[in-house]
C-alpha cells in the first residue's frame, strides 16, 4: 500500500492556498457584517410598521414603503 500522495507540495502550492484562505476569511468577514446591517435595517423597518408609521404599499417584489402622514 501506497502512502504518497499523488501530487507535490511546493512553495508557489503553499502561497496559493494561504492566499485562499486569507480571502475567504477576509469574505466571511465582510458577509458577516453585511448580514448585521442587514437585520438591523429589517428591524428598523419592522418598529416603524408597528408604530404606524410606515405602510407596505403593493407586493414584496413590486411595492414600496410609504410614509404614514398624520
Amino acid at each position: 500500500m501506497n502512502n504518497t500522495p499523488p501530487f507535490t507540495l511546493t512553495n508557489k502550492l503553499l502561497t496559493l492556498v494561504a492566499d485562499i484562505s486569507e480571502k475567504v476569511g477576509r469574505l466571511s468577514v465582510k458577509f458577516e457584517r453585511e448580514q448585521n446591517l442587514r437585520l438591523r435595517k429589517v428591524n428598523r423597518m419592522r418598529k416603524l410598521k408597528q408604530q404606524g408609521l410606515i405602510l407596505r404599499i403593493g407586493g414584496d417584489k413590486n411595492g414600496h414603503w410609504q410614509v404614514v402622514t398624520q
